[in-house]
């Protein structure tokens, strides 16, 4: 392949298509693009990746979209690559759809029912890259043409099993067990229950309060707030305890995790299999406690080891047809 041009203009899959630009940098000419996003950028720079900011501020989202296809064309034109990849910004892939450069994507669930960006965008990707535990009318409901759909057997977070882990943050290697709780879709009366539950059973089990919110913990809980970060928080000796795709993440890196409720994407529904799912404060207490306990064990591990051992990565799924 010749140059590879990825463009990277929204947290979703930003550590996605980072562990890609490093691995495809290994043997291809790769050029990274992204747009003014702060926590894009942030993990960029956690990733070393050397990219081009190639946007600016505008007043309204169609003069965004404008501005960002004439930047976006003066780049093609300089840069001439061979290869889009993409987390779908539209300007981007009718950029490259205009210029006959062609463009391959991730499949991610729409963030809302409003399917705009993605049927602006899909139907131009000549490969979309799916976990195949999607079930397939989704796909095709956001415009995917069945023909350039290509499946591989994970979800996109199975990405971190060919990235090394420690560049996510260095890991807790206190003895102290740590119990991270992750903020969003959580209420001040379920964590306060929560957190009085583990106090009463295991008084110096420490416990983290992960969100992107900013949102400040009530200092009288004796709970260290964790903001925002590009890197995964330090997950050695420690049970995740949330909701959404972070609960892959700490999955595929073996944390011990459990889910505040049931529902989720359709292609994390082999995950919920694998993950306990509580909504009670004190039950997920007794949980986390009791994972705590059997951690020191060796088998404990091994069966979340055999479930990610059989995932497939998207990276590597994409690399295939490089």
């Amino acid at each position: 392949m010749g140059k590879i041009w990825i463009d990277i203009s929204n947290l979703r899959q930003a550590r996605l298509l980072s562990t890609l630009a490093g691995v495809l940098s290994e043997d291809n000419d790769v050029e990274v693009t992204c747009t003014s996003h702060a926590e894009t950028m942030k993990v960029l720079h956690s990733e070393s990746l050397h990219y081009s900011r190639v946007d600016q501020r505008s007043p309204g989202m169609l003069q965004h979209y404008c501005n960002r296809i004439h930047m976006l064309t003066r780049f093609v034109k300089e840069a001439e690559p061979d290869l889009l990849l993409t987390d779908l910004d539209p300007a981007a892939v009718r950029t490259a759809f205009g210029l006959g450069v062609p463009a391959w994507s991730f499949f991610q669930p729409p963030v809302s029912r409003c399917l705009l960006t993605e049927r602006m965008s899909y139907p131009l990707c000549e490969r979309v890259f799916s976990s195949s535990f999607f079930d397939k009318r989704e796909l095709l409901q956001a415009g995917v043409r069945p023909g350039n759909i290509e499946y591989f057997d994970g979800w996109n977070e199975c990405h971190l099993k060919d990235h090394p882990v420690i560049s996510y943050g260095a890991q807790n290697t206190s003895q102290e067990p740590k119990v991270m709780v992750k903020s969003n879709g959580i209420s001040d009366r379920w964590l306060r229950r929560f957190v009085a539950a583990v106090m009463e059973n295991a008084p110096n089990v420490e416990i983290s309060l992960l969100g992107r919110n900013g949102r400040e913990a009530d200092g009288s809980l004796g709970i260290n707030r964790i903001p925002f970060t590009p890197r995964l928080p330090p997950l050695g000796q420690s049970v995740f305890i949330g909701s959404g795709r972070i609960l892959a993440e700490s999955f595929v890196l073996g944390v011990p995790t459990l889910a505040t409720e049931a529902r989720s994407d359709g292609d994390l529904e082999l995950l919920h299999h694998h993950v306990t799912s509580l909504r009670d404060p004190r039950s997920i207490a007794s949980r986390a406690i009791d994972y705590l306990d059997r951690m020191r064990s060796d088998t404990f591990f091994e069966r979340s080891r055999r479930v990610v051992s059989r995932l497939e990565s998207p990276v590597k799924a994409l690399m295939s047809h490089i």
